[in-house]
């Protein structure tokens, strides 16, 4: 992953010289800094986490998870698609990120989705257990 979140409380003592060797030292690695507030989920899970629970919906409603998947590859251009992505995360990290995340914010987009916990409690974790939304 080339992009690093540099998250630095503002309570910290010298908060801006400690965010400034931090994201210097990303770039010395070859990655992208960015600063954000300490918040559920920064910037990346903030976007991307409720966007798969939402991908998964989708596919609760009937739409095929190769179909869900193709649609955000050759509709948006991603490198994979939305159940494939879970499935590489693991639908337990998954599901431990939106318990997490709806912990500190009532937004009903945090809640996992239905075939997320049933995936969960059928052991099919995705890539790591051979199984998930697709069967590895």
């Amino acid at each position: 992953m080339r992009l690093v979140e540099v998250v630095v409380p503002d309570d910290v003592v010298d908060a801006p010289r400690l965010r400034a060797t931090a994201a210097a030292w990303a770039r010395d690695l070859g990655k992208t800094p960015v600063t954000c507030a300490d918040s559920r989920g920064f910037v990346v899970n903030r976007l991307l986490i409720p966007f798969l629970n939402d991908a998964v919906r989708l596919h609760g409603s009937g739409t095929p998870a190769a179909e869900v998947d193709e649609l955000l590859r050759t509709g948006a251009g991603h490198p994979m698609g939305p159940l494939a992505l879970v499935d590489l995360i693991g639908v337990d990290v998954t599901v431990a990120a939106l318990r997490s995340m709806a912990a500190v914010e009532d937004d009903p987009r945090l809640r996992p989705a239905a075939p997320l916990t049933d995936l969960l409690d059928a052991g099919r974790l995705g890539r790591k257990a051979g199984a998930g939304f697709h069967t590895y």
